[in-house]
């Protein structure tokens, strides 16, 4: 049996992102369609969902240009009957031990054109659905991305693939970008309070649902801990080893190519990132930005296009609860995963592992996770949980403020 493989890998609700330490693995050869192919997606936690077919079976798989390779789900590779090789060893944003093997053998389609394969490399064990309010099968990576010119809609909530020969004719201009391990990088400035600008080595993240990260290095070289305020304490994503933390605020804004973006929402690590402390990007630009654009992907002519939609002025927000959660169908409900300390739900009285069963006199289930975030993102009023302890229900209020 080969050695293990060594992959660096982070999974979360805050980036999606693969790189391999190993020899390439090819894949399947392809030939797509001449004509452009056009694929519906959906937006859950500002990741891109899409659907791949592998053994006549639907698989709900997020796209990731923060991902190098095609990866599954432990337990979706093992229902397709896909062949494990040996053990892989993987890291990611928080540091408990994770389950995952190569694969040996198989691939998956689009339903749109068969023609168009991936072949994916790792599995590994993971609930990252649960946290996501969605069925998660697993990640496409750059080896789906560089078979087209990918335009994302976000509006439109659809992908469309264009052969490699099309040219974009609109008015943006082209953002060069940069590769490494088959990940794009563009270069960006950060903008600060007091006006400076920091130029930045920013990955282009879709598989990312936040704004805009930066890393330890970039962090610590720059005092941004004393230069960005006012900030909160809080755990940020989660992924393959578990959650981790990070001190979230507001820089004055982020330019990339012709446009600048004001005062977006701002996560700042340190020691306890993972693949965030490393130095193999500075800035991470996920999808709660890039949601604002129309955005193309040329990987063979090494350039991106951000074409500017009408959410480009939105107000950046996020989770105005200080609690994390996650769906737990069995219990019937939506659980409390993890609270800021002295944040507005500790506040309210909300407790870690509290079910909650009701939104606003709603079930919680019928209204999801998704609408639940969303809600948690709007300042003003009330939410008012129905939560279950013990088999007795009660009622808790939570004011809905910024916190940043």
């Amino acid at each position: 049996m080969p050695p293990p493989a060594r992959i660096r890998t982070l999974l979360a609700t805050s980036m999606v992102a693969l790189g391999l330490a190993c020899a390439k693995p090819t894949g399947p050869a392809v030939s797509p369609s001449a004509g452009p192919i056009v694929v519906p997606i959906q937006i859950v936690n500002n990741h891109v969902y899409l659907h791949m077919t592998g053994a006549g079976r639907d698989l709900s798989m997020i796209y990731d240009t923060g991902a190098g390779w095609t990866v599954l789900n432990l337990v979706t590779a093992q229902s397709l009957g896909f062949k494990l090789g040996g053990k892989a060893d993987l890291g990611g944003a928080g540091s408990a031990p994770v389950r995952a093997f190569m694969l040996e053998s198989g691939a998956i389609a689009l339903p749109q054109d068969t023609a168009v394969k991936v072949k994916p490399i790792v599995a590994f064990e993971t609930t990252l659905g649960e946290y996501e309010g969605i069925r998660f099968d697993g990640i496409l990576g750059a080896d789906f991305t560089r078979q087209f010119v990918v335009q994302l809609d976000y509006p439109g909530e659809r992908m469309i693939l264009h052969p490699r020969s099309f040219r974009y004719a609109g008015s943006a201009a082209p953002i060069p970008i940069t590769f490494k391990d088959g990940k794009p990088h563009a270069v960006g400035q950060i903008i600060l309070p007091d006006s400076t600008r920091l130029t930045a080595d920013c990955l282009i993240d879709v598989g990312a649902s936040s704004a805009l990260t930066l890393n330890k290095p970039f962090v610590e070289k720059n005092r941004l801990l004393q230069r960005v305020g006012p900030t909160i304490r809080r755990r940020s994503g989660r992924g393959v080893g578990g959650s981790s933390w990070a001190t979230v605020g507001r820089v004055a804004g982020v330019t990339l190519g012709a446009t600048t973006l004001q005062s977006p929402v701002t996560a700042m690590y340190g020691d306890s990132a993972g693949s965030l402390s490393s130095s193999a990007f500075e800035c991470n630009i996920g999808g709660e930005t890039l949601r604002r654009f129309a955005v193309y992907f040329d990987y063979a002519r090494k350039e991106m296009i951000l074409e500017p939609s009408a959410a480009v002025s939105e107000p950046f927000e996020t989770d105005m609860s200080g609690a994390s959660y996650r769906v737990d169908m069995a219990a019937g409900g939506i659980r409390i995963v993890e609270l800021m300390p002295r944040g507005p739900a500790e506040v309210a009285g909300l407790r870690e592992e509290d079910l909650i069963v009701a939104i606003d006199g709603r079930p919680a289930l019928e209204l999801g996770l998704e609408q639940l975030r969303r809600r948690l993102k709007r300042p003003g009023g009330e939410v008012e949980f129905t939560v279950r302890r013990a088999q007795a229900d009660q009622k808790l209020r939570l004011p809905i403020r910024r916190l940043i």
